[in-house]
Parts: C-alpha cells; structure tokens; sequence
C-alpha cells in the first residue's frame, strides 16, 4: 500500500507540473498571464533547488555542482525553459502528451545509438506513438499551434536524455538537488533576452509551488518508490500523467477535450504501453520523469 500511495503520489506531481505552468501562464481576466513564462522557469527551478537543498542539509549530502554535472544541469534548463515557454499556448493535457510521447521516443533513439535498439515489440509500439503524434500535429481545425508543439517536444528531447544521464547514479537525490541547484542561475541568463513582466502573488505561488513540491519533492518521491517497481510497471505507470493533466484541465483549467486529442491520446499511449510491456528488458522500457 505505501508503494501504490508514493506511486500515485508522484503521478499527481508530473500531471501537477503541467497543470500549474498552463494555470499560471494562461491569460488572465485582465487577458494577460499572472507571470511571464521566464520568471515562471527560473522561480521554479530556484524553488526546486531550495527545497533539494534544505532536504540536503538533512542528509549531509554534499550537493555542490560538478563538472560531471554539466550535462545534467544543460538538460535540465533546456527542458525547464522549453516545457514553461510551450505551455504560453498550449493546453495541460495536449502539452503532457506530447512531452511523454517524445521522452519515450528519445529513450528508445539513445538506446538503439548505444548498440541496444528496441525489440520489435517496442518498434511497432514506437512506430504507433509516433503515427499518433504526425495525426495530433497534422493540419486542422484543433490542431496545436506548431512553435508550441516543438518547444515541447524539445523539452521531451531534454528530458529523455536527462533521465538517460542519470540512469544508475547511485545516488539519484544528490544529483538531481546539484543539477537543480547548477540549472537555477543559468535560468537568470534568459532574462535578459524576453519581455519582463510584473509577477503576481498568485503568479509567483503558482512557480514556487511548481518548483518545490510537484518538482521538488515530486522527483524525491519517484527515486524512492521506483527501486520497489519493475521497469515496466514504472512505465505503465507514467501513462496516467497525461491522462490526469487532461482531467485536471478540464476540471480546474476549464479546457475541453476534443475528440481528435481524445483519439490521438488513445493511440500514442497504446503505442507507449506496447513499448512499456515488451517481454526484452530494454533500456527503452526506461521510464523518464516530467
């Protein structure tokens, strides 16, 4: 039971990301957002580093950033930067789909790169997802603006090989409380480049509670219940978190689900969940986090 209860715990969190970022940057009453998409990112990722390191402080971890951390820390800010600014347009549940298609697709391309390409199970599954995701982008009157759907498909890219550079760190915590902590400054870097805006309260609550809860303490959960599932089970799992963004959209957003998103849902995630239970254990069954 407290496995089912952490795993549910941090599905609410991944979902909770989306749904936070679209709910702060979407436009207001006065048709504004309550806070810029670059104030949003660096407040997030700032608070993630705070609560990591007050969490650090417990365990005496050292948590200083490393040269080895470089890679970690780029993938972050670039995921951080491209999932935050993507979600200026589009709703919770199309951007969470899109992100957690194109996680499990980069897995599966760094896998067949490092000389361990998927069965042929995980191919046709891949092959699904991404007729899924041409059907989403394909022209017509839903369709996702396209800017938007690349951002976040960017921010898929960085986070698979995110979740691929800290595969089998033995201490996952440490390094993710580094690669916040590294990331969090190098957001300060974008600011110049954008349009400031005044934040809000509810603005700045809505990036903090983004950063040190479902972030924060949302990864700090996943890492201790993921050595309790099976890789697969941690895959299969992770195809609610759409499922949820799209439920929590509707429900608290006030966002509609057409029946093409509704269509192409079922298919992209039939096409992951092939992948997810393929009998070959495979470094692309690997679960990614968002």
């Amino acid at each position: 039971m407290r496995t089912i209860a952490l795993t549910a715990l941090a599905i609410l969190a991944f979902a909770g990301n989306s749904l936070l970022t679209r709910w702060a940057l979407a436009p207001s009453a006065t048709g504004m957002p309550v806070i810029g998409a670059a104030e949003f990112v660096t407040l997030r990722l700032a608070a993630g580093a705070a609560m990591l390191a007050l969490l650090a402080l417990r365990q005496r971890s050292d948590i200083r950033p490393r040269r080895a951390d470089l890679g970690g820390i780029l993938s972050l800010l670039v995921y951080g930067e491209a999932f935050t600014f993507a979600y200026l347009s589009l709703g919770a549940a199309t951007g969470a789909l899109i992100l957690f298609a194109t996680v499990q697709l980069t897995l599966a391309v760094i896998a067949t790169l490092r000389g361990n390409p998927p069965s042929w199970r995980d191919r046709i599954g891949l092959l699904i997802a991404f007729a899924g995701m041409a059907w989403l982008l394909a022209p017509g009157a839903t369709t996702p603006p396209l800017v938007p759907a690349l951002l976040m498909a960017l921010a898929g890219i960085a986070w698979g090989i995110y979740t691929m550079l800290g595969k089998g760190t033995a201490d996952p915590f440490t390094r993710t409380a580094r690669n916040f902590i590294g990331a969090a400054p190098l957001a300060l870097l974008v600011l110049p480049f954008v349009t400031l805006t005044t934040p809000s309260f509810h603005g700045v609550a809505l990036a903090i509670a983004s950063g040190a809860i479902t972030s924060g303490l949302g990864y700090v959960i996943w890492y201790a219940v993921l050595p309790q599932l099976k890789v697969a089970t941690a895959g299969a799992a992770q195809l609610l978190v759409p499922v949820v963004a799209a439920a929590g959209g509707i429900l608290w957003l006030g966002e509609s689900l057409s029946v093409k998103l509704a269509a192409v849902t079922v298919v992209i995630l039939g096409g992951i969940w092939l992948t997810t239970h393929a009998p070959k254990n495979t470094p692309s069954n690997t679960s990614g986090r968002s």
